[in-house]
C-alpha cells in the first residue's frame, strides 16, 4: 500500500475515531512499514529492551534497502486506542516515559524537533508536512530515530481518565523533553501532527533472563528499570508512576504470580530468545521433514522411537520404555528438550501422557483453564500447548500454537500423532474439548528436565531445504516452505515473510512451475526455476537456459528459453527478488494480499520514477490472479494455515477457511453456486474451469459435463471461420439466462423436497460451476476465436441439461433458447441481444 494510496482516504480529515480506524485498517491490510528491531541498553547494564528504529508509519518503505528512491511512506499519528490495537496486530507494546528516555539516550539520529502553530494541528495536512519536514532534516540518514515526536505512552494517569491518549518526550538535542507525561487530551482518537507511536518487543532481557516488558513495568522490585521509579515520576509530572499498574490501553492483562524466569545461556543483552517460538521452529522442522508413522496407524517409527525413549513418568521419574504409542506429548516433549538449555527452568517435564504435562503445568503455574483464556484472563501466545480432552476419561490430546487465536478466536496449531504424521491446522476456542492451555511465558522456576534429550533430537538441525527435492512421505508445499524462507532469510534478512507475501509468493511459484517441479517440458526438470523465468533470447536456447514455450497476448504460442538455476534456493530467490525489489509495485500489492490486483500488476510495465518495470506477464490479469489464488488456497489448505489472501474485493479474508472450495468468480455473480460433496467430483469440477478458463486459447479442449469425467470435444474456431464477438455475446447470454432459470428450478425444488434419485447432481454442479467460472470472458474480451460450432454446443448442454431437469422435476425454464424466428434475419439478431448484452455488462460495471 501507498502511502498516497492511503492519504486519499483521510484527506482533509482531522483527527477522529473514523480516521483511526482508517489507520488500524490500512496495519491490517499489511500497509506498516517494517521497521528492523534496534537493542535499548538499561542503565548498569542490567539489560535490554527491543523497539522498532521509527514511529509507526504507513506506506511502501524497505529500510534495509541501500536506495529508497520511489518510496511512498508517511509516519502517522493516532490516538491511544488505534496505537494498542496496531500493537496488538504485530505482538508489540507500547513504552512507558521512561522507556522514552532510554530510546532518547540510545538514538543514533537525534534530531530536533519541528513545531507548527497551533491551527490545524490535528488535520492530514499538516502531519504530512510534518512527515516531510523530518524527512529533509533526517537527509536519508539510518538507525534509530528520536526526537521527532511525542510518543504514546503507558501511565497510571490513565486510571482517572482510562478514555484519554497519554503522551510524553519530544526530546530538544539537549536532552531535555518538551512534553511532560500527560493526559490531556481525554479522547481516545486524539492526536496532531507531533504525536507518534513506537512499539516495543514484548520481550526484554534482565539480569541474564528472558522476561516481559508488561510483567517488569508491574513488578514492585523490577519495575524501576523501565519507568525511573517514583522519582523520575515526580520530575515529569507523572509522581505514581514507579510501579505501573495500566500497561496497555483498554484491559489490563491478568497480573502475573511471579516475574518470568527462563535463564539465558549469555548475560547479554543481545541473548534474549523465546522457550516457545524456539520449539515451534523445531516442530515445523519435523513436519517438514516428513516424521510420520511408518506403517500408518502404527504409533510407531524409527523418529517416533526416538520421542518415546527418554519419556519418564511424573510420580516415580522412571523411563517409560515405550516403543509405540500415542506420541502426540511425546512430540511436544522432545520439542522442548530440543531447545531447553541445560538447567533451564521449563513449563512441564519430558512426559507420555497428556495429563502428566497437565499436571507438570499446574505445579509450576503454566496451566490456564480454557475458560481464562476465552474470559479474556490471558492472551495464547505463539509457542503455548494447547490441550484438549479426546473422547474416554483420561485421554486428551495436545498441540502447540503456531499463530495466535485472530478476533475470530481461531487458532493455527502444530501438533503431533494427527493423520499419523506432524500436522499444522487451524482450530477454534469455542470448541467444546478445549481443557487449557500450558503457558511457555511466565511460570514458576521449579521445574528442570529430568530427562536428556532423546538421540538426536536436540542437535538434530532443520531438514537442508536447499536440497534438490521432497523427502520421501514429505509434501512439495512442505519442503517448498523450507525452500522459501531460507531465500528470504537470504534476501532480506533479519525479516519475517508477511502471511500475504508467503502465500502470495509460493501461490506464483505453484502455479508457475509447481516450485520447478512442473513436468513439461522435459528439459525443465532440474533446472530449479520456480517463477517460469525466461532468458533474454530465443530459441536456439544458450548455456544456462532450457527449451520450453509460453503463450503471448492474443493467446498463440512461441518457443522460448527459460533460465537454469544451481539450486531450488538460488530459483526461489530469484524469483523473490523479481516481485518485491525489481518490482516495488508488484511487492506492495502482495502485501495488500489482494492477488487479483497481484495479477494486475506482475502484468502491466510501469514506470515509477522514471524508472521502466517490465510485465512478468502475459497472460490476462484477471485470469492470473485466479490461477494464482487457487494455488493459495491449495498452499494453505495443504500446510494448515489460514487463507491471507483474497481475490479483489469479493472473496474472503485472512479468516476464511482453507477448506472451501474455489469460489466462481466472474462478471455477474450467479446467486447460489452448488458444490460438490467429493474428492472425484471436485476434481471434475476443477478439470471444467481449466477447460473452459483456456477458451481464451485458439483452441478449447474439453468441456466437463459429466462426473467422472465425460468429455466433449469443440472444434478449432480456426477451421470454421470466426463469428463476430456480438454474435458469441448473444448466445453468451442467452444460455447463461437458461442456465440461471435451470439453477433457480432445482434450488427451488431442493428446498420442498429432497433430491430425487437418480438426479445426476454431481455432473451438474461441475458443469454449473464450470461455466459459472468462464462465462465466455464477456468482460475481458477474450472471445475472438468463438465460431458457431463452440456456442451451438454449448446450447445443446443446456437443452440436455433442461431435458434432465424436465424429467426429475417436470418442469421446463420459461427463457428462450431457441432461434430467433425466421421473419428476423439472424444478423439483427444478433445485434439486438449483442446490445442488449452490451448494455447490462455496462450498467454492471458502472454501478
Amino acid at each position: 500500500m501507498k502511502a498516497s494510496e492511503f492519504l486519499a482516504t483521510i484527506r482533509g480529515q482531522s483527527a477522529s475515531a473514523a480516521r483511526d480506524a482508517k489507520v488500524v485498517e490500512a496495519a491490517r491490510a499489511g500497509g506498516l512499514v517494517e521497521w528492523p528491531w534496534v537493542e535499548v541498553p538499561l542503565k548498569n547494564g542490567r539489560g535490554a529492551f527491543r523497539v522498532a528504529s521509527d514511529y509507526v508509519s504507513i506506506g511502501e518503505h524497505y529500510p534495509t534497502r541501500k536506495s529508497n528512491r520511489g518510496d511512498d511512506w508517511v509516519r502517522v499519528p493516532m490516538g491511544g486506542a488505534a496505537a494498542q490495537s496496531i500493537a496488538d496486530l504485530v505482538g508489540a507494546v507500547l513504552p512507558s516515559g521512561y522507556m522514552v528516555d532510554l530510546i532518547w539516550d540510545a538514538a543514533e539520529l537525534k534530531l530536533r524537533p519541528i513545531t507548527f502553530p497551533t491551527a490545524g494541528m490535528m488535520t492530514t495536512e499538516k502531519f504530512v508536512e510534518h512527515h516531510r519536514r523530518i524527512e529533509e532534516q533526517r537527509g536519508g540518514r539510518d538507525g534509530l530515530v528520536a526526537g521527532i515526536k511525542k510518543d504514546t505512552v503507558v501511565t497510571n494517569k490513565l486510571l482517572k481518565k482510562p478514555q484519554a491518549t497519554a503522551i510524553y518526550g519530544w526530546h530538544h538535542p539537549d536532552g531535555k523533553p518538551i512534553q511532560p507525561v500527560s493526559t490531556a487530551h481525554g479522547e481516545p482518537w486524539y492526536s496532531d501532527y507531533s504525536h507518534g507511536v513506537r512499539l516495543v518487543a514484548p520481550e526484554m532481557v534482565l539480569d541474564g533472563r528472558t522476561v516481559l516488558v508488561q510483567d517488569v513495568l508491574r513488578d514492585p522490585s523490577l519495575a524501576a528499570v523501565l519507568t525511573g521509579g517514583a522519582a523520575w515520576g515526580a520530575r515529569h509530572d507523572a509522581p505514581n508512576d514507579g510501579v505501573l499498574q495500566v500497561v496497555r490501553y483498554g484491559s489490563q492483562p491478568r497480573a502475573p504470580e511471579v516475574a518470568q524466569v527462563m535463564p539465558v545461556a549469555s548475560s547479554t543483552p543481545s541473548s534474549g530468545r523465546d522457550l516457545g517460538v524456539a520449539a515451534v521452529e523445531w516442530c515445523l522442522a519435523e513436519l517438514a521433514a516428513g516424521v510420520r508413522e511408518e506403517p500408518p496407524g502404527s504409533n510407531t517409527s524409527p523418529r517416533i522411537r526416538e520421542y518415546l525413549a527418554p519419556a519418564r513418568r511424573r510420580e516415580t521419574g522412571k523411563l517409560v520404555g515405550l516403543t509405540a504409542g500415542e506420541w502426540c506429548a511425546a512430540g511436544q516433549s522432545a520439542a522442548l528438550a530440543a531447545v531447553a538449555r541445560p538447567g533451564e527452568y521449563v513449563p512441564h517435564g519430558y512426559r507420555i501422557a497428556v495429563w502428566e504435562l497437565r499436571e507438570d503445568a499446574k505445579a509450576t503455574g503454566a496451566w490456564v483453564p480454557i475458560a481464562d483464556v476465552r474470559a479474556g484472563r490471558y492472551r495464547i501466545q505463539r509457542g503455548d500447548l494447547l490441550v484438549s480432552t479426546r473422547g474416554a476419561p483420561g485421554l486428551g490430546h495436545v498441540a502447540r500454537v503456531d499463530v495466535p487465536p485472530n478476533d475470530h478466536g481461531e487458532v493455527v496449531t502444530i501438533g503431533a500423532n494427527e493423520n499419523n504424521a506432524w500436522t499444522r491446522r487451524t482450530r477454534n476456542l469455542s470448541e467444546p474439548e478445549l481443557e487449557g492451555v500450558i503457558k511457555y511465558r511466565d511460570y514458576r522456576p521449579v521445574m528442570t528436565l529430568d530427562a536428556p534429550a532423546p538421540a538426536n533430537v536436540a542437535a538434530r538441525p532443520a531438514p537442508a531445504p536447499s536440497t534438490p527435492s521432497p523427502a520421501p512421505g514429505q509434501s512439495i508445499d512442505a519442503w517448498a516452505r523450507g525452500v522459501f524462507l531460507q531465500a528470504w532469510e537470504k534476501e532480506f534478512p533479519g525479516t519475517q515473510p508477511t502471511a500475504q507475501e508467503f502465500q502470495g509468493i509460493m501461490a506464483i511459484a505453484r502455479y508457475e512451475r509447481m516450485y520447478g517441479h512442473a513436468a513439461k517440458p522435459e528439459a525443465g526438470r532440474g533446472a530449479n526455476n520456480w517463477g517460469g523465468v525466461q532468458c533474454p533470447s530465443r530459441a536456439p536456447c544458450k548455456e544456462g537456459c532450457y527449451p520450453g514455450g509460453d503463450k503471448d497476448k492474443a493467446g498463440q504460442g512461441y518457443a522460448a528459453c527459460f533460465k537454469k538455476y544451481d539450486t531450488p534456493l538460488d530459483g526461489a530467490r530469484h524469483l523473490i527478488q523479481l516481485v518485491t525489489r525489481r518490482r516495488p509495485h508488484v511487492h506492495a500489492a502482495l502485501r495488500s494480499g489482494d492477488l487479483l490486483r497481484v495479477g494486475t500488476e506482475m502484468g502491466t510495465k510501469r514506470t515509477i520514477d522514471g524508472k521502466d518495470y517490465l510485465a512478468y506477464h502475459e497472460t490476462d490479469p484477471p485470469v492470473y490472479g485466479r490461477n494464482i489464488f487457487h494455488h493459495a488456497k491449495e498452499l494453505a489448505k495443504a500446510l494448515g494455515q489460514p487463507l491471507a489472501v483474497r481475490l479483489g474485493e469479493t472473496t474472503a479474508s485472512s479468516s476464511a477457511s482453507v477448506t472451501d472450495p474455489p469460489a466462481a468468480v466472474r462478471p455477474v455473480a450467479p446467486t447460489t453456486t452448488p458444490a460438490s460433496s467429493s474428492s472425484s467430483n471436485a476434481s471434475s469440477m476443477q478439470a471444467g474451469i481449466r477447460a473452459i478458463v483456456a477458451s481464451r486459447a485458439p483452441t478449447l479442449a474439453r468441456v466437463v459435463v459429466g462426473a467422472p469425467i465425460a468429455p466433449c470435444e469443440l472444434a478449432p474456431a480456426v477451421t470454421t471461420g470466426v463469428a463476430s464477438s456480438l454474435s458469441v455475446r448473444d448466445y453468451a447470454e442467452r444460455v447463461n439466462d437458461y442456465i440461471r432459470a435451470l439453477h433457480a428450478i432445482i434450488e427451488e425444488e431442493r428446498k420442498i423436497r429432497q433430491q430425487p434419485d437418480g438426479f445426476p447432481w454431481n455432473e451438474w454442479a461441475a458443469f454449473r460451476v464450470s461455466w459459472s467460472e468462464a462465462y465466455f470472458q464477456v468482460s475481458h474480451a477474450l472471445i475472438p476465436w468463438f465460431d458457431d460450432s463452440v456456442v451451438k454446443t454449448y446450447d445443446g448442454l443446456s437443452r440436455k441439461w433442461a431435458d434432465v431437469v424436465q424429467k426429475h422435476y417436470g418442469r421446463r425454464p420459461a427463457t428462450p433458447l431457441l432461434d430467433p424466428p425466421s421473419p428476423i434475419p439472424k444478423a439483427v439478431w444478433y445485434a439486438l441481444g449483442g446490445s442488449l448484452a452490451v448494455g447490462l455488462l455496462t450498467r454492471f460495471v458502472m454501478r
